[in-house]
């Protein structure tokens, strides 16, 4: 199939572009040709070809001067597209682009990898947009993909035609070894650093391995409106690194020199909708998941490698586990198995679905 991909996640900085990155080489190994379009210039790591949205770098302003870049160049046309048989698209742009899309004549779908997940007057208008996103797209598309079956719910359409596309990784080529060193143990987050986002837990959960005297280092990687607060926080503990931004092409082998993965989101229900990219990408990395219990930060549940506890307060919940492990010598089998069930998480094995849901969707 000819399909055409237009997100509004930046590929080259922002750190949840790897669904565009994984899925959009892994449908072109499956024979599809793909363009994907997007507000940011291309990456090394993609292989396919690839259209910028120029846009204006104003908070609040990205999606509208996208959108309007979109239309005033005229991009969306069958001619420009090379004759696509089917377009996806980011629900942010859908309600500004639905009637080109329609005049079109080609199928649609629409691709929802979360609703806004921040407080404010700007996500008020935002959780705006995105109600009509669905109510077009309900009306208009061909379907959509959603990213769980708690965020199906919340759109409470009865439709067939919305399928759910779960988080996953690029399968690691490297060898999965977490076998200790030099006595120390090590944990990592990656992601946008913002107080909604639990953050403040990492120094709650140092000074308990402290007082277990388990030698660690706790290490955060990514950028938000929390990271001058994090560093400040952080100063004041030897035990917690807070490393910035990293680059997309780096993530997998950073990943490699860590223990444990940490899936702070707090048990909100805008976390318990999320099929969450960082679980698929620490274990790839063979990591032992810690973190606050819940639907949005789980597998399935009941793996041996995940040693989240009850939210209320998880971080002694953890500790307990985390001490047996290690006293046990136990972290390299639970690294394995983490490996192990990243398998049915790699990109290759969900574009085989998503391939079929689109064909079912636009037959």
């Amino acid at each position: 199939m000819k399909i055409t991909w237009i997100t509004a996640r930046k590929l080259n900085r922002d750190l949840a572009s790897s669904t565009e990155i994984g899925l959009g080489n892994a449908l072109d190994y499956l024979g599809n040709e793909i363009t994907i379009i997007s507000p940011s210039s291309k990456l090394k790591s993609i292989n396919i070809k690839h259209l910028e949205i120029k846009y204006w770098r104003f908070i609040g302003m990205e999606t509208f001067s996208g959108s309007r870049y979109l239309k005033k160049k005229k991009i969306i046309s069958k001619k420009k597209l090379n004759y696509p048989e089917v377009i996806l698209v980011d629900w942010r742009y859908v309600p500004s682009i639905y009637p080109i899309l329609n005049n079109m004549g080609i199928p649609w779908i629409i691709v929802d990898r979360g609703p806004p997940a921040y407080k404010g007057f700007r996500t008020m208008i935002q959780k705006i947009l995105w109600k009509i996103a669905w109510k077009k797209s309900i009306k208009y598309s061909k379907g959509g993909f959603v990213v769980s079956e708690f965020h199906k719910n919340m759109i409470d359409a009865n439709n067939d035609n919305i399928r759910i596309l779960m988080a996953g990784a690029t399968k690691n080529k490297e060898n999965i070894n977490n076998n200790i060193t030099d006595g120390i143990w090590k944990f990592i987050y990656i992601g946008e650093l913002e107080k909604t986002r639990g953050l403040d837990d990492i120094f709650l959960l140092s000074e308990h391995l402290k007082k277990r005297n388990i030698e660690h280092i706790i290490d955060v990687y990514g950028d938000g409106k929390y990271y001058n607060k994090l560093v400040s926080k952080a100063d004041k503990n030897n035990n917690i690194r807070i490393l910035g931004r990293v680059k997309h092409e780096g993530i997998n082998k950073i990943m490699l020199k860590y223990n444990f993965g940490l899936m702070l989101m707090p048990d909100d229900k805008i976390w318990q909708i999320s099929s969450p990219l960082k679980l698929a990408e620490y274990l790839n990395s063979g990591l032992i998941i810690v973190g606050p219990k819940h639907v949005g930060n789980e597998l399935l549940g009941g793996e041996e490698w995940s040693l989240l506890s009850e939210s209320s307060n998880w971080v002694e919940g953890s500790i307990d586990k985390i001490e047996n492990i290690i006293i046990n010598n136990k972290v390299q089998y639970l690294a394995d198995l983490a490996f192990e069930s990243s398998k049915t998480l790699h990109w290759e094995s969900i574009a085989k679905q998503m391939n079929e849901d689109i064909k079912y969707m636009i037959k």
